[in-house]
């Protein structure tokens, strides 16, 4: 790498690429059950809601409806609807309808990484065109926002680079946060005896 080109997404290094995400990815919508077919007792499989993406396990139901989409853990899972730009991965389960799994096309798994894919989805590149392109007021929508995001590319051996070097930020930053909560619930005043 030995320098830098400007961008229509800011300065990125020379022998990167600008894609529009929808030239490397299909987003798969995810289905609605309704209410009524929402159980908490475990039967069934998860469903995952906007909600679980953007706050995790609290107020997950399950559901035995056959008619759903489906993702396994690997897949990355993002909110278009509801909280728009929530990225998750991790889940397994039936995915709401205001949630999309992001699916890179064949021509290019050769190209594209989805570890780097996950982290990019989180950038400010990303995160900022949704924003731009949210509407609603009560419930947020942001699927037209897909036909403006473009991504920095990497050679792929860089894409898997900077995932890597990512995924040990997050494990840091996730062992952090525990170690937190377990120090402000031991030095709590329940614990304290005050």
């Amino acid at each position: 790498m030995s320098g830098f080109k400007e961008t229509e997404i800011g300065l990125i290094p020379e022998d990167w690429e600008v894609v529009p995400i929808l030239d490397c990815c299909m987003f798969e919508r995810g289905t609605e059950v309704g209410g009524k077919n929402y159980n908490s007792e475990g039967k069934g499989v998860p469903f995952i809601r906007v909600g679980n993406i953007a706050k995790g396990l609290q107020g997950l139901v399950y559901t035995t409806c056959k008619k759903v989409k489906l993702c396994k853990e690997e897949d990355i899972l993002i909110a278009l609807d509801g909280s728009p730009g929530a990225v998750a991965r991790g889940w397994r389960g039936a995915y709401a309808s205001g949630i999309r799994k992001v699916l890179i096309k064949p021509n290019w798994e050769n190209k594209l990484s989805y570890d780097y894919l996950y982290f990019i989805l989180q950038h400010p590149v990303v995160q900022d065109v949704i924003k731009t392109y949210t509407t609603g007021v009560t419930i947020l929508h942001a699927s037209k926002s897909l036909q403006y995001i473009k991504i920095p590319l990497p050679p792929l051996e860089e894409q898997r680079k900077i995932a890597h070097i990512l995924r040990v930020v997050d494990k840091k930053i996730e062992v952090e946060k525990r170690r937190k909560e377990v120090l402000e619930t031991w030095f709590s005043p329940y614990h304290c005896g005050r």
